[in-house]
């Protein structure tokens, strides 16, 4: 809270949400809900001034009874179902899944978006409503027939000058729910130009050590490895690496096809499992992933280290000048030690 951390760990539940809500001292609270939160114990809330849906992602399907992404959609939908009637939802108008939830918002609706001829955006726009859009890699707030320029997006830390599209995205959503709040456009443009990776700790961070650079997230699924593979791509480096893991609670179709998309894209894996195997017997998402990572149609250099750690510092050991290597870590404290380490060295 404010500067002070309460609480260290997986915080996206209501217990936690409870536990923010009832400090007298909190004026603005920022929740994440997580589907298993919402599944398990609700949402720790009765009312919302805005709700954020950036996207639904083909994640957690085999969960706590969910198995499709409709399912999915049904449970999430509850964030946006308790906006009050004079609240603000914010909806990703390019996630077709994310608008729909329009119909459930008691409030109303601000739509974001990256394509420049969004069709929902352009309908909503015409009945005067209001979005977020981006046109020429700059930030539009619109109402209706009325737009005016948030930020260039090159000013933006924590979008790589635009080379990380999903955070772009994410910018435009955050906008939204700044604006819905009545937040001045000078002091929505200063948050997000001062916003950079050290504020947002094991999500895109990037270590420059010379030769070799190394770039630190959380990505944990399919739609997670898509984006951070698009943001290594768009920084072209001479070589991409990476150390790749995937929760065990995956299904076997969703790790093999996380496995795919790695073969398909880096030059060199290294194959670690987490810590927590949540069910699966040791060297089993491994086997999934190299199986994908085999079935990809090309050819990187593949090793298997099951522990992270090692993993990451058998990567580093062996990098070649220009190397881009990418952690998808589990436990964050280990590796931000070590890179302590390596930035002494």
């Amino acid at each position: 809270m404010g500067d002070i951390c309460i609480n260290a760990g997986d915080n996206t539940g209501p217990i936690s949400a409870d536990v923010v809500l009832s400090d007298p001292a909190v004026e603005v609270a920022v929740l994440e809900t997580a589907r298993g939160g919402l599944v398990r114990r609700g949402l720790g809330y009765s009312e919302a001034v805005v709700a954020v849906v950036t996207n639904i992602a083909n994640d957690h399907l085999g969960c706590d009874g969910i198995n499709t992404l409709e399912e999915l959609c049904h449970v999430k939908a509850l964030v946006v179902e308790t906006v009050s009637e004079d609240g603000w939802a914010v909806l990703n108008a390019d996630d077709n899944r994310a608008a729909a939830m329009a119909d459930s918002c008691p409030g109303r609706v601000i739509y974001f978006s990256c394509q420049p001829k969004n069709q929902i955006l352009a309908r909503h726009l015409a009945a005067g409503g209001r979005g977020v859009m981006l046109i020429e890699d700059k930030i539009y707030l619109a109402k209706g027939k009325n737009a005016e320029v948030l930020s260039d997006i090159p000013s933006l830390p924590i979008t790589f000058a635009g080379a990380a599209r999903y955070n772009v995205a994410n910018c435009l959503a955050a906008a939204g729910a700044l604006w819905a709040m009545g937040v001045d456009k000078e002091d929505i443009i200063s948050g997000m130009r001062e916003f950079d990776g050290a504020d947002n700790p094991g999500r895109a961070n990037q270590y420059d050590f010379g030769s070799y650079k190394l770039l630190l997230d959380y990505g944990h699924n399919y739609a997670g490895y898509q984006s951070v593979l698009g943001l290594i791509d768009a920084l072209k480096p001479a070589r991409k690496v990476a150390v790749i893991g995937i929760p065990g609670d995956r299904s076997d179709e969703d790790i093999i096809e996380t496995g795919r998309l790695c073969g398909s894209r880096l030059d060199m894996i290294y194959v670690k499992e987490d810590s927590d195997l949540r069910g699966r017997c040791p060297g089993q998402v491994a086997g999934l992933l190299v199986q994908g990572i085999k079935s990809s149609g090309s050819r990187p250099q593949v090793k298997v280290i099951n522990d992270e750690l090692e993993a990451l510092k058998a990567a580093i050991n062996s990098h070649l000048p220009g190397d881009l290597i990418a952690m998808f870590y589990e436990n964050i404290e280990p590796v931000q030690q070590y890179i302590k380490i390596l930035g002494s060295q």
